[in-house]
């Protein structure tokens, strides 16, 4: 029987991760987390439901919960967490906000959690194929191998240049482009993807960021040993709180992607693969 952990429980994909995992007949417990558990919806046939305070943002809430949690507490992991204010807000504290979540948030929890997986355990985290359209925008052209220190960021983080990155190297250019953002026009001068190529720069490298922290991560199961598979994936484009500000008809409601999301975290025993990649399910 299978314990699950959903980070971002509470709304949109997040929340139907939660009552899809319930109705898994082997699940057994999912532990959902919201920075307001108070607040938590209420789920019909919640019995296998623990709802736990998570603030993704704050380290000292992330190490609480992961003290909470424990060794080989989980065979589900699905981080959701994640912002998109830019849509309705350019300031640059909009910008911090989303890199902060996104990419920071999302990274404090993995250092935290995913030594505590079970063997076979299955870890999915949200993404958008917005991360490729970053990756195009900071380096149009991989073939090219000169340029200024945004050019070479963008070849270390082009999927198929094979360029290596280390955690450390993610920090620092998720660093750099929040503090360059202070100074826009210089910003775009440098390469940096642009209001004028995407309406959502912040969200886009954020999403960029991630994938290439699911990359690292999936060399890193690799390594040890356990038949961890991590990867990142897109649910296309849903009807969610998050889209709700976007003027235009969704596709999909966020049960649709929650399945796609479900769908990594089920890949049988004993398979190696896909792990450390981006799905799309567009």
């Amino acid at each position: 029987m299978k314990t699950a952990i959903v980070v971002g429980g509470n709304r949109g994909i997040g929340l139907e991760c939660v009552k899809l995992l319930i109705e898994e007949k082997d699940v057994q417990k999912v532990v959902a987390t919201a920075r307001n558990p108070e607040k938590f919806p209420k789920i019909e046939n919640g019995e296998k439901l623990q709802v736990e305070k998570l603030n993704i943002t704050s380290e000292e809430s992330v190490l609480s919960f992961a003290e909470k949690m424990g060794p080989s507490s989980y065979d589900i992991l699905v981080l959701n967490a994640g912002v998109a204010p830019e849509g309705n807000d350019k300031s640059f504290e909009s910008i911090k906000t989303t890199i902060d979540v996104n990419y920071f948030g999302i990274s404090s929890a993995l250092k935290s959690l995913f030594p505590l997986a079970c063997e076979e355990a299955r870890i999915v985290c949200l993404s958008s194929v917005f991360g490729l359209r970053g990756m195009l925008n900071l380096n149009p052209n991989p073939n090219v191998f000169e340029g200024n220190y945004v050019f070479d960021y963008g070849q270390k983080l082009f999927s198929t240049t094979l360029a290596k990155t280390t955690f450390d190297e993610l920090d620092i250019i998720a660093k750099r482009f929040i503090e360059d953002q202070k100074n826009p026009s210089q910003a775009q001068a440098d390469g940096w993807p642009s209001p004028e190529q995407t309406p959502m720069t912040a969200y886009d490298m954020s999403k960029l960021l991630v994938n290439n922290l699911v990359r690292l991560y999936g060399e890193k199961a690799a390594s040890e040993g356990k038949n961890v598979l991590i990867n990142s994936a897109c649910p296309g484009f849903c009807d969610t709180d998050m889209t709700a500000g976007v003027p235009c008809e969704k596709p999909k409601t966020a049960r649709d992607g929650a399945e796609s999301v479900l769908s990594l975290c089920f890949i049988a025993p004993g398979r190696s693969q896909p792990n450390g990649k981006m799905l799309i399910d567009a």
